[in-house]
């Protein structure tokens, strides 16, 4: 949008709930997309300083006389060639929420709250998880974990309520006012009273300057049930808000949910931008137990005099300025995209060649193994060293083979001593036949070549080879056996 344009919707005089979703872009070279939606400026800048992909922001108006709601987006004037823009907008009628509120500082002072309107800066569930909109209690609100919001290394002690306790709301007390969920979950100090006396509970939170906010406590005990058990004192900005808070005797028993409402200024002071709640045990009234308790926390902002909610847009830390500064400028994607197409059409040919190649290189020593794999394992064994054996086979011919001797073929091998070997052939009796088929004749003719193997095949079925190397008196000879495969 770049002009005035009125957004207008009709409902009935009650209070209303308005949550804003914006989906923040950069626009391009030229400038950021701004936008004013009646509070704020800035959603890109926002959302940058934030890291966050969209900003939803959530409104509580006062009832109009009238029974209209007009909405107005506006292009910031500060701006050349900005526009208003918008993502969703809810409109949802809500009881009145708000009762005038005690400033802090003041007791006798309250804050009239009926005509203002409220920015929800801050909704926890203390103690306990996320909770989203659809497990509200009905006004589909969100409540975050209060984790990232203590302060100091005292986190205090997460607990929840035994199954045994049935939470009950009281008449005073509407049920919408925050969902079961807050109320079965809480965090206190921990169960050490010395400890507890030294530290405060403390959470942190950012604020705009020269508002006034309402802080809410919500509170259920689920452990006591006296009065004076578990007493403590709450500040808000090193202020007592609320001295000896005693939660049994605010709702007279266990399991019973109360809230409280506190205003607060925000001085436009140096470190004065954020608002603190803390919780400290009593120890003036000398309670049974030195602790303190919360179950949920809100923080909204009121409008000011002007019905103002706006306030500075956040500041990006610098370093992420940094990481904007140098980052790289937007190329031109179509000739960075015919120079992706040119590198991996490169990358895919040298890819396929390359597993071409590594698949003629298998194939090529597969076919070397299976042509020298016979035999090589037809001959003899050699036990030390390299050696060199020939041998003659009727599958694959004569062949040649250098090898070493590998650990199992090792294990295959025996050495026989001449004394062993004249014994097993009643000394060289040539009448004696090997039953394998080798004549010990024959193996007396080759005795002295050490390399040569002797083979004997016989036409249906495989025979053993034998091999005597360096026979000579007083000397030891190696025996190795292996099976041929049977048939050719």
């Amino acid at each position: 949008m770049t002009g005035r344009r009125p957004f207008v919707i009709g409902f009935k005089r009650s209070r209303q709930f308005l949550p804003v979703r914006v989906r923040a872009e950069k626009q391009n070279s030229h400038g950021a997309r701004v936008a004013k939606m009646m509070v704020w400026d800035g959603a890109y800048i926002t959302a940058q300083a934030l890291t966050q992909a969209y900003i939803l922001r959530e409104f509580s108006l006062s009832a109009s006389p009238s029974g209209r709601l007009n909405i107005t987006f506006l292009p910031s004037s500060i701006h050349n060639g900005s526009y208003a823009f918008i993502n969703g907008i809810e409109v949802i009628p809500t009881p009145d929420l708000f009762t005038p509120a005690t400033m802090v500082g003041f007791t006798d002072q309250l804050v009239d709250v009926e005509s203002s309107a409220f920015q929800t800066m801050f909704r926890l569930n203390v103690g306990g998880q996320y909770i989203p909109p659809n497990n509200d209690s009905g006004l589909s609100r969100t409540w975050f974990d209060d984790s990232p919001y203590m302060f100091g290394a005292a986190v205090g002690v997460q607990a929840a309520a035994d199954k045994n306790i049935k939470i009950q709301f009281p008449t005073e007390t509407p049920a919408y006012i925050a969902p079961m969920d807050v109320y079965s979950t809480y965090k206190s100090m921990g169960p050490d009273s010395k400890i507890n006396q030294n530290y405060n509970l403390t959470w942190v939170f950012p604020a705009d300057a020269n508002f006034t906010y309402i802080v809410r406590l919500h509170f259920c005990e689920l452990q006591m049930t006296k009065i004076n058990q578990r007493v403590f004192d709450i500040y808000i900005n090193n202020q007592t808000a609320q001295a000896a808070a005693d939660v049994i005797a605010w709702a007279g028993s266990k399991g019973v949910p109360v809230y409280k409402d506190y205003a607060i200024q925000v001085e436009d002071l140096p470190g004065d931008e954020e608002i603190t709640v803390a919780l400290h045990p009593s120890v003036s009234v000398k309670p049974e137990f030195y602790d303190g308790i919360l179950n949920g926390l809100e923080i909204f902002k009121m409008s000011d005099n002007a019905g103002n909610l706006a306030g500075p847009n956040p500041v990006p830390s610098p370093l992420m300025i940094k990481v904007e500064t140098f980052r790289e400028p937007v190329r031109d994607t179509s000739k960075f995209n015919q120079k992706a197409q040119v590198i991996g059409g490169a990358a895919g040919g040298a890819a396929a060649f390359g597993l071409m190649a590594a698949i003629c290189i298998a194939a090529y020593q597969r076919k070397r193994r299976e042509s020298g794999g016979d035999s090589s394992i037809s001959g003899w064994l050699p036990l030390y060293g390299n050696s060199q054996t020939c041998s003659k086979s009727t599958i694959s011919g004569k062949s040649c083979a250098s090898s070493h001797l590998s650990t199992m073929a090792a294990s295959l091998c025996r050495h026989f001593s001449l004394s062993e070997i004249k014994h097993g052939t009643k000394n060289f009796d040539e009448s004696q036949e090997n039953p394998n088929g080798v004549k010990m004749e024959d193996m007396d003719d080759r005795r002295t070549n050490s390399l040569s193997p002797v083979f004997e095949h016989e036409a249906d079925m495989g025979i053993h080879g034998a091999e005597i190397e360096s026979i000579e008196e007083n000397s030891s000879v190696v025996f190795s056996q292996l099976t041929h495969p049977q048939g050719r």
